[in-house]
């Protein structure tokens, strides 16, 4: 369903990820008898028993949302009673300009184009760069 809307495969990695989670979490309930109860419970227990950010159970909640309405065809209502994380009050670090600066005035060659290339082409914003990832 989701290679027919066209979303990208980032999203559907996630989203199947986040259904398999809760296929877990849930047992061995039979597929025709999973409801909106359970989603509550698994919301409510990303929240409250595991701590995961906002932003994480937001992603999971679109996941099993999508679950629910395009692929099972079964409403949802009521996730009103659901707990809900907390949005984290932490502001991201971002350096202002003249620390961008002296960052590019210390290097140079490749690396200084490295550099350039990466800020002014804002892979900054969803990439960390590290060695042991290949991919963003």
């Amino acid at each position: 369903m989701l290679r027919l809307q066209h979303r990208s495969y980032r999203t559907e990695r996630s989203y199947v990820s986040w259904i398999r989670r809760f296929l877990a979490f849930i047992g061995d309930v039979p597929k025709s008898q999973i409801d909106q109860g359970h989603l509550k419970r698994y919301l409510t227990h990303l929240a409250a028993d595991r701590r995961v950010a906002s932003a994480t159970q937001q992603q999971a909640f679109n996941a099993l949302l999508y679950l629910y309405r395009l692929v099972l065809d079964v409403s949802v209502d009521g996730l009103r009673e659901t707990i809900r994380s907390r949005r984290s009050g932490r502001l991201p670090v971002v350096l202002t300009p003249r620390e961008v600066q002296s960052v590019l005035d210390g290097l140079s060659g490749q690396y200084l184009l490295m550099a350039e290339l990466i800020y002014g082409a804002g892979l900054r914003l969803g990439c960390e760069i590290s060695v042991s990832s290949r991919y963003c």
